[in-house]
């Protein structure tokens, strides 16, 4: 059956065991139904309220992430031009950046310099943005009030991102509720869109789409009567006036990027239809061409101003390449912005395959809100494809679809209410759903990964069927006829289901397209090359004859940084004692650690001398090291090697990996190229507590040192957990909070009172990464975590200060914690396990 049917395999994924407890809740739709109805006429549960609920539960979620975001990751991209207009204007008043950019102006939000992004036709002397400043503009206040009080305003601007996106959401709910989709369904379609892939990824990003889309979804609310061909609504007696001002309102897009122009003209043409058919048509289309022409001055003046050109950044070359604008882009972009393998919309939220089953119903009941969903679309997304770097550059997948996500909204409620109607669509909606929340569970562990779309490889539906290889894989390709075929038949498929499998055509239909497509795809020439390319390697099957899943090599290790030493013309890097100075000889990114065995060799490696042993450093993180310190540290000694290095261990999660080779001025020290090899290997691990360590400390002083002899272990695996209680809700809101550090040190049996010794001195040191590899005599661990202080507060983070570690003899540990930071914090308990692999 899986032969012929490849794909029924995601019925062993966990998406399916979700679907199934959905369809189990399905009957409580029409109960909610019901509910909110009833509620409705009564007038307790009217759309104003439920739309004000839904911005403050959005708002809520919303600053959470913003507040996690800000310590885990960083701005990328376009956010930081933005945010330098915005400093600009807090400390000269002006969008001039000829005196910012510095270093010391860029560290104020953001770890890392970049070059100004000058547009050309900035006159001499001065330095203008190729970016409009609108967003720059509409972020001062936050920008500013998170400087004053945190000295963090990135933080701020954040959260006032998230405030708006919000916003945007229960607008969005009160207009297609306008549009004649009940409560319910108006209400799952805003649910699912601020809990899935763009809404969710983009929802505290400095972009000014979802300002743009504010403005929109306003007009959209109050002008939903010639969307949907009801009676016209009037505005009352100061209709004029509130004419006037929605037109300015509809120029504020234009002053956050001029890709919004469209937009502004679809939305001014409906303006301009409630002008002519008021009641006081003279005085309405007055005050409608009075504000068009205060909005057309304005941009000139501006134009004029930033760059002498009337046209000012819209001419071609004044700020964007001549050959910007390209037509013949809509063949990959359009395509793309759906089915590219890593920022496709369907790519990361897969729930948006039922936006053309929407269409497609509409269609079929001739339904003039098609119309609306086209000409948003049209005027959003169509435009976003035009340029040729359609995908946006680096950045969170599927921004280039934001803008249109009225939309998409429209067209999922669509589908919604022509889906929720039988078991197997219902079932097929919630498994789509399951996958899309499955691409936001991956953000949430690693938002840094999450960049570019490097985080789906990590989606737990890839261990049960490669969806990627069906998906355009470059920027540059386009769909090919056999997955442009295999979509097809996807759609149709499920718009067929949605119809019933009453009468046997369509079961035939179904049942044929999902048998034969499959089939038709696989012999496409490109098919086998994709499946060796992106399938994850938990879905490998076993080599015959070999135990476990094919093993991934990866030859010569990208380097790092380096302080000390130089690299000879072989490539391998040198620090000799009579020479060098100690510091970092060299260090390696490693391969994306994933749960498995990993095997770290080098070709080329030498230590001599009579000193100390010197130490490899291997260290694990869930972010980059310009954003934070936090990370974990395990230092295996070397000693007199000569020859190739080699080093098995097991991960356990996914991380970012390195490897650092200090130089301690003791031994000479040669490295030469590095490679990686991984055998995924599913883990399972039994753990049994060998002792607890009461601390019988109350905490809430700084600074805290507590160490505890753990006793003689013999050789094997151990984990070391540290049980911490008090608040450090205040970390959250400064940019590198104090961290939490925690330690193994290891010694011969008798070695208590050294090992003491050594504890008290770790309780002093500097333990930044940079201190301890240029201080040839600072305490060398086994192991040592750095770490968040908020991990306290945060749902699933009671392990962020577990330790583990692995003993090859028998040994005497101590156990270290230290805090020197202002949270009141308290170290209950100490735990130490013994763990065993199972097979």
């Amino acid at each position: 059956m899986g032969t012929i049917f490849p794909f029924l395999s995601i019925l062993w994924s966990p998406h399916a065991s979700w679907a199934l407890a959905a369809c189990a809740l399905a009957p409580l739709m029409s109960c909610l139904q019901a509910a909110t109805a009833i509620a409705f006429a009564r007038r307790t549960l009217t759309r104003g309220r439920i739309a004000a609920a839904l911005f403050v539960l959005f708002s809520a979620a919303y600053c959470a992430w913003a507040l996690y975001v800000s310590q885990m990751s960083t701005v990328h991209g376009d956010e930081v031009h933005f945010l330098l207009v915005s400093q600009s204007l807090q400390r000269d008043g002006d969008i001039d950046l000829h005196n910012n950019g510095t270093p010391e102006d860029i560290a104020e939000f953001r770890q890392l310099p970049f070059e100004i992004h000058r547009a050309p036709s900035s006159p001499p002397g001065t330095t203008y943005s190729v970016h409009a400043p609108g967003l720059s503009a509409l972020l001062l206040p936050a920008y500013a009030t998170g400087l004053a009080l945190w000295q963090n305003p990135r933080l701020a601007c954040y959260l006032f991102m998230g405030l708006v996106t919000a916003a945007v959401l229960s607008l969005l709910f009160l207009w297609l509720t306008r549009l004649g989709f009940t409560r319910a369904h108006s209400l799952l379609t805003i649910g699912i869109m601020g809990t899935t892939a763009p809404t969710a990824f983009f929802s505290v990003q400095i972009y000014p789409d979802f300002p743009a889309i504010f403005v929109a979804a306003i007009l959209l609310v109050l002008l939903a009567h010639w969307q949907t061909g009801l009676p016209r609504v009037d505005f009352g007696r100061f209709e004029p006036a509130i004419l006037f001002f929605l037109v300015l309102a509809l120029g504020a897009p234009l002053l956050l990027h001029p890709r919004f122009l469209p937009l502004s003209i679809l939305l001014g043409l409906l303006l301009l239809l409630q002008a002519h058919t008021s009641q006081h048509r003279g005085l309405a289309l007055g005050a409608v061409a009075t504000a068009v022409l205060l909005c057309g001055a304005a941009q000139v003046g501006y134009n004029i101003h930033v760059s002498g050109d009337w046209l000012g950044h819209m001419r071609p070359g004044n700020a964007w390449n001549e050959h910007a604008l390209q037509l013949s882009t809509w063949q990959r972009s359009l395509p793309g912005h759906w089915l590219h393998a890593t920022k496709g919309v369907v790519t990361n939220a897969p729930i948006w395959l039922l936006t053309f089953v929407g269409a497609g119903h509409l269609l079929r009941h001739r339904d003039r809100r098609l119309l609306v969903a086209a000409g948003l679309y049209a005027a959003t997304a169509v435009v976003n494809g035009v340029h040729p770097d359609w995908s946006f550059g680096f950045g969170m997948p599927a921004r280039f679809m934001v803008s249109a996500l009225p939309a998409l909204a429209l067209l999922l409620c669509a589908a919604l209410e022509y889906m929720l109607r039988r078991p197997v669509t219902i079932f097929l909606v919630a498994i789509l759903l399951a996958m899309s929340w499955d691409s936001l569970l991956q953000l949430i562990a690693m938002p840094i990964v999450a960049y570019d779309g490097k985080h789906l490889f990590m989606q737990s539906i890839a261990r049960f069927y490669p969806v990627t290889v069906h998906l355009v894989t470059g920027e540059g390709d386009t769909l090919s006829v056999a997955d442009a075929i295999l979509w097809t038949g996807v759609l149709v498929a499920l718009f067929g289901l949605g119809h019933g499998l009453g009468r046997p055509w369509r079961l035939v239909m179904v049942l044929g397209t999902a048998a034969v497509l499959p089939a038709l795809w696989g012999l496409a020439p490109t098919s086998l090359s994709r499946l060796t390319d992106h399938v994850s390697p938990f879905l490998l099957t076993p080599i015959a004859d070999q135990e476990g899943y094919p093993v991934r090599r990866t030859l010569g290790l990208r380097a790092y940084q380096s302080t000390t030493g130089h690299q000879r013309t072989d490539g391998t890097w040198e620090a000799l004692r009579q020479d060098h100075l100690p510091g970092l000889l060299t260090s390696n990114f490693l391969p994306f650690q994933q749960p498995g065995v990993h095997e770290l060799s080098i070709d080329s490696f030498f230590v001599h001398g009579d000193g100390a042993p010197d130490h490899v450093v291997f260290t694990s993180r869930k972010t980059l090291p310009v954003v934070q310190r936090w990370e974990t540290r395990e230092y295996l000694p070397v000693d007199r090697a000569v020859g190739k290095f080699r080093r098995i261990y097991l991960a356990e999660s996914y991380d970012l990996g390195y490897v650092f080779f200090p130089f301690t001025g003791r031994n000479d020290l040669k490295v030469g190229t590095l490679n990686a090899a991984f055998q995924p290997m599913p883990l399972r691990i039994d753990r049994q507590e060998l002792e607890r360590f009461d601390t019988k400390y109350l905490g809430a002083k700084s600074p805290m040192h507590f160490g505890v002899d753990g006793g003689v272990l013999e050789r094997g695996r151990y984990r070391v957990r540290f049980l911490l209680q008090g608040s450090a809700w205040s970390s959250l809101l400064v940019p590198h909070p104090e961290p939490v550090l925690t330690a193994v040190i290891a010694g011969e049996t008798e070695d208590e009172p050294e090992l003491r010794l050594l504890g008290h001195r770790w309780f002093l040191e500097d333990r930044s990464r940079g201190a301890v590899f240029s201080d040839p005599n600072s305490v060398r661990p086994l192991v040592e975590r750095v770490q968040a202080p908020w991990w306290l507060h945060i749902p699933g983070g009671d392990d962020a200060y577990d330790l583990q570690f692995n003993l090859s003899q028998q040994r005497r540990v101590r156990l270290l914690f230290r805090y020197d930071g202002p949270a009141k914090l308290s170290l209950d308990e100490v735990v130490l396990f013994a763990e065993e692999i199972l097979e």
